[in-house]
């Protein structure tokens, strides 16, 4: 009988090189038909800018990108919903007995003001498995482990000892 085996971390190109097949012991959850592809575009852009940090900060950017018809499409609907909200309470407050007529009531609201209530909300849940997708990538990979980026963070995999990244992220969130 012939045997081989590997002890080590679980590094793409290393498997890769080892046998094409052992790149699938990376797992990655259940989105893992996504975040393949993910974790090949990041090294993909990773070999050409050269920097962990700045190639997940372009891949965020382009996803963001591709997905903002998508995230438009959810605000607009959530703003026009906010709009119409004291009129919705109208109709509940009007027919809060008759669960029926009430629910029969708002559907021909929506209708007629060309709104659907689920619009805010099925935006976002498509792009869920996205961003569910990379972050599972970033939680899974290696590569990360020891890359500088700027001034203070000198390992991606570890904290950020400052703050600083969370807080930006915060103050962008509300931004947006």
């Amino acid at each position: 009988i012939n045997l081989s085996g590997y002890v080590g971390p679980k590094s793409h190109k290393e498997l890769e090189t080892l046998n094409k097949e052992l790149t699938d012991t990376i797992e990655y959850g259940w989105f893992t038909f996504l975040a393949k592809p993910m974790f090949l575009l990041l090294q993909f852009m990773h070999d050409y800018i050269g920097n962990w940090g700045w190639t997940i900060v372009l891949v965020t950017v382009l996803i963001k990108l591709v997905l903002y018809p998508l995230s438009y499409k959810g605000m607009v609907s959530m703003n026009k919903l906010k709009e119409l909200a004291p009129k919705v309470k109208e109709i509940q407050e009007k027919y809060k007995h008759d669960k029926q007529k009430s629910g029969a009531k708002m559907m021909e609201f929506y209708k007629r003001e060309e709104v659907n209530p689920m619009g805010g909300c099925l935006p976002m849940l498509l792009q869920i498995p996205v961003f569910f997708s990379i972050y599972r990538v970033l939680l899974n990979s290696i590569e990360l482990k020891g890359s500088e980026w700027i001034l203070w963070i000198n390992d991606l995999a570890s904290m950020d000892p400052y703050y600083v990244l969370p807080i930006l992220m915060g103050i962008t969130m509300y931004l947006q």
